[in-house]
């Protein structure tokens, strides 16, 4: 008997074993495969299954069997199942965490394959897969990482190594969003903004420190400058995140030129219009006068200027503020843009409270990125 068929007529022979959960049938599975434990190879599926069927077979195949002992979280666990009182040793079992998740995950979500085409049935058991080895990484890291005995067994070496390799379970996480985003019930979008450079990244991470919900959860990643701006560049990195299951926003700078920069994305569908933001010409130019010039004081710079003689210089001309900086006052804004970013930031979260409703402030060029930014998610 062929391996993928002793897994399937394992699942009808054990499901007596596990409580019944529904009878309901998954009609027309015919073109459909699910993963092995490895995620390598393919068992293929064929017509109508119940419910336990289909449940056991997932079981069966995803979930290996393991000593709860070797576990972190076994002194707890309520799966846990010694040998014998006088044993710290534990039956070798399918953790009953990825059991009860999996039952959960199909007795709550299988009514939804009758309405689905190939492509989202077959999305949706290979989700399925990486969601279940998900849970059970977790497990064993939640685990490993409470122990003792494994911390000292790992060493001062490799314990560092051990915590590092935790990030590896974002791959699940990714593989599960790309699948799960063709099958609208399940789909939970993620938004990312792409800024231009590393001070309009510095600034949006110094609102996060009021802790306001606006910029608590916003993903940022900046595209490094102009020349990653054209359209075959930045493609493939937008796409990437399109197919993890994002939604895309961006920012960018006009340098006084067009302001529709981002009109070939849209056109392509990477970006819509509406998720865009463009400074006519560049984020310190955005920045009203006085708070500039209060960043510009905390920074040891133009102290005697008084801010009359500050907007008389610079806020005339219809130029890069960085420009007008240097021909006026001989101040080069380049090497302190993440620090004067930071500084602005920092004005905005505590001197210009509650900004929201200073309906000056609201329609500057700034104030107009933070209403944009308000609406990432």
């Amino acid at each position: 008997m062929r391996k993928e068929d002793r897994n399937i007529q394992n699942g009808i022979e054990n499901h007596h074993q596990r409580e019944t959960i529904m009878s309901d049938i998954i009609h027309n599975l015919s073109g459909i495969s699910i993963y092995d434990i490895y995620g390598a190879d393919r068992i293929p599926l064929n017509g109508d299954y119940s419910i336990n069927v289909i449940l056991d077979t997932l079981i069966n195949e995803w979930i290996p069997l393991y000593e709860c002992h070797k576990c972190g979280r076994s002194d707890y666990c309520k799966f846990a199942e010694k040998i014998s009182e006088s044993s710290h040793r534990m039956l070798d079992i399918q953790c009953g965490v990825v059991v009860s998740a999996m039952t959960n995950f199909l007795e709550n979500t299988y009514h939804l394959l009758d309405g689905m085409d190939l492509n989202q049935k077959q999305n949706y058991f290979d989700g399925a897969y990486f969601l279940s080895q998900f849970i059970f990484n977790v497990e064993q890291a939640i685990g490993s990482s409470m122990s003792e005995v494994y911390m000292k067994y790992l060493g001062l070496e490799y314990a560092p190594r051990f915590f590092g390799r935790i990030t590896n379970l974002r791959d699940s996480l990714n593989s599960l969003g790309s699948l799960f985003q063709s099958i609208p019930e399940m789909f939970s979008q993620r938004a990312i903004l792409f800024v231009e450079g590393k001070s309009e990244k510095a600034f949006i991470e110094k609102l996060k420190e009021s802790h306001m919900l606006w910029f608590m959860y916003i993903v940022i990643e900046d595209y490094e400058g102009k020349g990653n701006r054209h359209l075959k560049r930045i493609q493939m990195l937008l796409e990437k995140y399109i197919d993890l299951g994002y939604v895309i926003y961006i920012q960018g700078d006009a340098d006084g030129n067009h302001t529709d920069i981002f009109k070939a994305m849209a056109d392509r569908d990477l970006v819509k219009t509406d998720h865009t933001y463009v400074f006519e010409h560049d984020f310190e130019s955005s920045i009203p006068p006085e708070i500039l010039l209060s960043a510009l004081n905390s920074l040891g710079k133009l102290e005697n200027v008084s801010i009359d003689e500050f907007i008389d210089k610079v806020g005339g001309e219809n130029r890069s503020v960085i420009g007008l900086l240097r021909e006026h006052f001989n101040v080069d804004v380049e090497p302190l843009k993440i620090d004067l970013a930071v500084i602005v930031a920092d004005i905005i979260n505590n001197d210009l409270y509650p900004w929201w409703n200073n309906e000056e402030f609201l329609q500057t060029e700034l104030g107009k990125f933070l209403d944009f930014l308000r609406h990432v998610y």
